[in-house]
């Protein structure tokens, strides 16, 4: 069979999807006919196969290697959505603010209009990665107000899950996860979470000892 007979079969072959792993062979032929050039009569039928077959090779190359990645069956494909999906645990609140164990923390130097304490037997994190805590506000004049929250330190995110007094707790309506400010000086958010329960370089709580020994030396835990 001469050179335009083998590239004849070789585009039919091509064409019903036959020899699709033997096309580096097929285009080594073809690369060696193109360097020999056409031979009298068959000029003609080997001008019209050259382009053909080049298409050939080329698409066929791609596609090789396209799927080179996935050609494995012990390949894991990635499923968009199918990242694992946050979800916060069951929330009770505590059932009183026990006085007897509420530990005072600074908000900042210029701060006199209210006390802020935590309770240190509420100063937890569960099992969803939120630190939850019991927050109470000390009016000049002793009046409490209480507030259950939780923060997710890697997000700095805080929630609110109930309102209070001096005795009990109420769950709050409605709350959703909120951006925690940044200005310490004037907000107890941002002093508990820059300064004291979370770590800023590794976005996980601080241990709850570390914590309360900082509030204690009025300084942060980093320090």
């Amino acid at each position: 069979m001469g050179i335009i007979g083998l590239q004849s079969a070789a585009l039919e072959n091509f064409s019903q999807h036959r020899y699709k792993a033997d096309y580096p062979r097929l285009c080594q032929a073809l690369s060696r006919c193109v360097s020999r050039g056409p031979r009298h009569n068959q000029e003609s039928k080997l001008n019209r196969l050259i382009p053909i077959l080049i298409a050939l090779c080329m698409s066929s190359a791609t596609a090789s290697a396209g799927n080179i990645l996935l050609d494995d069956p012990t390949d894991i494909k990635y499923t968009p959505g199918a990242e694992e999906i946050w979800k916060e645990g069951e929330v009770k609140l505590p059932e009183k603010v026990h006085q007897d164990a509420l530990q005072a923390f600074e908000v900042g130097a210029g701060e006199q209009r209210f006390e802020y304490l935590i309770d240190t037997t509420s100063l937890e994190t569960g099992a969803d990665g939120v630190t939850r805590f019991l927050l109470v506000i000390r009016s000049r004049s002793g009046v409490d107000n209480s507030s259950y929250e939780g923060f997710r330190c890697r997000e700095r995110l805080y929630k609110v899950y109930g309102y209070g007094d001096a005795n009990k707790l109420f769950p709050a309506s409605d709350t959703d996860w909120q951006l925690i400010p940044k200005d310490e000086s004037t907000d107890y958010r941002a002093a508990l979470y820059d300064d004291m329960i979370c770590n800023l370089l590794t976005g996980k709580p601080n241990d709850p000892d570390e914590v309360f020994r900082a509030m204690r030396s009025h300084r942060r835990v980093s320090e």
